[in-house]
Order: C-alpha cells, then sequence, then structure tokens
C-alpha cells in the first residue's frame, strides 16, 4: 500500500529543496563577498568568472553534492577542502559563504601557480587566463601542466567544462 505524504510535509519538503537552490542575485553577491574579503585578488578572478564556476560545478545548489563526494556550491572534494580551509570539517563545505569563499581563494591559488609556471601567462588575455584557471579547476593543475598547458589535450571533461564555465560567467541561472 502506497503512503501518501500529508501536503504540508510535502511542502515543507519542496521548499527545503528550494531553498538550498539560489538566485543568480544570491550567487553575485556570494562572489562579491568572496572577492571582497581576499587580500590579494587576481584580476582574472572576476565575479563573473566565479559565478560562472559555481553555476557550471552546481547550479547554485547549496546542498550538491556529486557521485565523486564533492560538496557545495563549488564542488570541494575532502582533501582540496581541507588544504584550502585549513579545516577538516568537511561538512562546512556547504556553508554557502565559506565555500565560495574557499573557492575564490582556490581560484587564486591556482593563477598563482599559472603566473609562476605557464610560459606564455604574461602574453595571454584575460579570458585565455580564466579558460587556464577553468582547466586547472576540473582536470587538475599538474594534467594540465603534464599536457604543456594545452587544454585541448586534457580530458573530454574538461575540453567540456571550460567554455561551459564561460558560457554561464556571462549569463543569468
Amino acid at each position: 500500500m502506497k503512503k501518501i505524504l500529508p501536503l504540508a510535509f510535502a511542502l515543507t519538503l519542496a521548499g527545503s529543496a528550494y531553498s538550498a537552490q539560489l538566485s543568480g542575485e544570491e550567487v553575485d553577491t556570494l562572489a562579491r563577498n568572496a572577492l571582497a574579503g581576499q587580500a590579494n585578488n587576481h584580476a582574472e578572478v572576476t565575479q563573473d568568472f566565479v559565478r560562472g564556476t559555481i553555476l557550471q560545478e552546481s547550479k547554485g545548489n547549496t546542498r550538491a553534492t556529486s557521485r565523486a563526494g564533492a560538496r557545495g556550491l563549488m564542488q570541494f572534494m575532502p582533501s582540496t577542502w581541507s588544504e584550502v580551509t585549513s579545516n577538516s570539517d568537511f561538512d562546512s563545505a556547504y556553508d554557502a559563504q565559506r565555500n565560495v569563499n574557499a573557492g575564490v581563494r582556490y581560484m587564486n591559488q591556482l593563477a598563482t601557480y599559472a603566473s609562476r609556471n605557464h610560459p606564455n601567462w604574461n602574453s595571454m588575455n584575460t579570458r585565455q587566463r580564466q579558460e587556464a584557471i577553468s582547466a586547472m579547476y576540473n582536470g587538475g593543475m599538474g594534467n594540465l601542466r603534464r599536457n604543456n598547458w594545452n587544454i585541448d589535450r586534457m580530458s573530454q571533461e574538461t575540453r567540456n567544462y571550460v567554455p561551459a564555465v564561460q558560457r554561464r560567467a556571462r549569463s543569468s541561472p
């Protein structure tokens, strides 16, 4: 026999699921706050770029959890979360502002790594630098470097991810 949930309970569940989904304005506010909280942002780590990464990673769902175990808006794995935040409390990856703060910090770390190691970094425009950061964010900094900084040599997932972030950075959710 099928159980029927009371309407109030069903609406509560629906409301909980919905409340995890942020509006474009809320995503922008989180990105703006995270950028303001960073002492040294690279020029390519912009509000639009952070927004595109959030929307590609989690579609703005604060409770997003991947099959691999990544959590939150910017989809952190436990080891990366611990490294970037110096915090082993992985449950806090679901806190929207903490997650985006960590994501911006990580994007700046990737930009610093690339600025020191990419042979053409100084001659690249902002979009090219953002593409390199996206490739490292998704596919790993070591993988991009081992592939001679050539995004076309990265996995298909990463090759699809990079332009998707750029598209989402300039569109509304």
